[in-house]
């Protein structure tokens, strides 16, 4: 009796998925004609994620990296690993946890150069207006800045291209990198509850296919600052609750986030400015909103393939000799990027 109940449940399920899968696969074949790709089959591609607990992705992420070259990076830079076995076991640690978190940090100098640029720079709301961070003033949870105003900067573009980042992202992902985004945010303080609309409770990414964030404190951050939390483990294929991924992008709060993991897989980054953090977004994560001061963090993420979410191509301008030679021998890498 039990069976019988049963079956016509897993069969819808199976026939779901079947269905998304031919729906995702036509979408491919357009994304490789046209270098889009049509909404309906990103829908797929996060339905996909919901319905096999993350399985999907894993396989897409298989057949795709088999196409896909690996370049040879000397690893130098930023993240302080200078040896293949160095950059192996930090991928090793993202594969098991979902993170890192370096000893090495970005140079102080190198932090006040960023925090220069945010501070004069507008920045969207959350209302979508735009405005100059203030922190006497502050008009909303969140100010981020566009990435038109970011990757003209020559402090931005040394990230960017640095070869320590790239070696990393390439060994967890196991294909040439391709740069997907890069982003600078304010998170001032502004009122005690936590903004979904700001990332401050707890959700998963799926713009792409697999990807690899590097995440840099640009101020000092403690407990009450605003720290970057992720659960440990939850990027994972089957990692994810069945009952959380039935509500596919919606926010959940601590309280029933605690139902599903234990406590020691909640994790609280704080660090002084210059900490830098590598994750796999698609585990649960969020941004505690600051209680005591105000957080300002930068962001690159780094992809198997720009197949998913909509993207506007951008166009460097003015890039620096070594973002140049970067781009010269990682074509791929910055395809989004350069006309």
């Amino acid at each position: 009796m039990k069976n019988s109940a049963t079956a016509p449940n897993w069969l819808q399920i199976t026939w779901r998925i079947v269905e998304n899968f031919r729906k995702l696969l036509r979408g491919w074949v357009s994304y490789i004609r046209h270098h889009k790709t049509p909404d309906p089959a990103y829908q797929c591609m996060i339905t996909l994620h919901c319905l096999t607990r993350g399985w999907s992705n894993e396989m897409l992420h298989t057949i795709a990296k088999a196409f896909l070259p690996k370049y040879r990076i000397e690893p130098k830079g930023v993240l302080g690993v200078s040896s293949e076995s160095e950059v192996e076991n930090v991928a090793r640690g993202i594969r098991r946890d979902g993170y890192h978190q370096f000893s090495h940090r970005l140079p102080a100098s190198e932090c006040e150069a960023f925090l220069a640029l945010a501070r004069r720079t507008p920045a969207r709301l959350l209302d979508g207006t735009f405005g100059v961070y203030n922190a006497k003033e502050p008009l909303s949870q969140r100010y981020s800045l566009t990435e038109v105003s970011l990757i003209d900067d020559p402090h931005f573009q040394k990230l960017m291209c640095d070869s320590s980042i790239l070696a990393v992202a390439q060994r967890y992902l196991g294909c040439a990198p391709v740069l997907a985004s890069v982003g600078m945010w304010w998170s001032p303080i502004f009122g005690q509850e936590p903004n979904d609309d700001a990332a401050q409770m707890y959700h998963f990414d799926m713009e792409r296919i697999k990807w690899l964030k590097f995440f840099v404190y640009l101020t000092d951050v403690t407990r009450e600052s605003g720290p970057h939390c992720f659960i440990k483990g939850s990027h994972r294929a089957g990692g994810q609750p069945k009952a959380l991924l039935r509500r596919r992008y919606e926010r959940v709060g601590d309280d029933e986030m605690a139902e599903h993991y234990p406590p020691e897989s909640f994790l609280e980054f704080v660090g002084p400015r210059g900490t830098i953090i590598a994750e796999d977004t698609r585990g649960f994560h969020k941004g505690r909103n600051p209680m005591t001061k105000d957080r300002c963090v930068l962001e690159l993420e780094f992809c198997d393939s720009l197949f998913g979410a909509a993207y506007v191509q951008q166009n460097i301008l003015q890039p620096i000799n070594e973002l140049r030679e970067a781009k010269a021998a990682f074509p791929r890498t910055y395809a989004k990027y350069f006309a």
